[in-house]
């Protein structure tokens, strides 16, 4: 790796950002079919059997777009995914051993000024 590089993708916080709003929008989806469907079944007027099709496509949309939003992972889950998939032993301690040679460094130049 680079010292360029970064150390998680630009893409994968874009993914994380976007899966969370297709999860909100899933489960309002959801609800506006939800309530759609019972408007449509209390309001119908005309022969009960009729308002079988529409009532069941907006029951059944309903349904997979509440399944769809129960299994995409919440922003914070893709962040914990994210997080545990890049903290690895190997990173710690070179971060260790990065900030134990600033620490030389800095206590050096202020025992330098003195």
């Amino acid at each position: 790796m680079s010292s360029m590089e970064p150390i998680i993708s630009p893409y994968v916080i874009y993914a994380i950002n976007t899966i969370g709003k297709i999860q909100e929008i899933a489960y309002g989806f959801s609800i506006a079919c939800f309530v759609g469907g019972i408007i449509i079944f209390a309001f119908w007027d005309d022969d009960i059997n009729e308002v079988d099709i529409p009532f069941k496509a907006l029951s059944i949309i309903s349904l997979v777009a509440f399944i769809l939003g129960v299994f995409l992972p919440t922003k914070e889950t893709m962040i914990q995914m994210a997080a545990a998939s890049y903290i690895t032993p190997d990173n710690i301690n070179l971060g260790k051993d990065y900030i134990i040679e600033i620490i030389k460094e800095v206590t050096k130049e202020v025992g330098m000024a003195k």
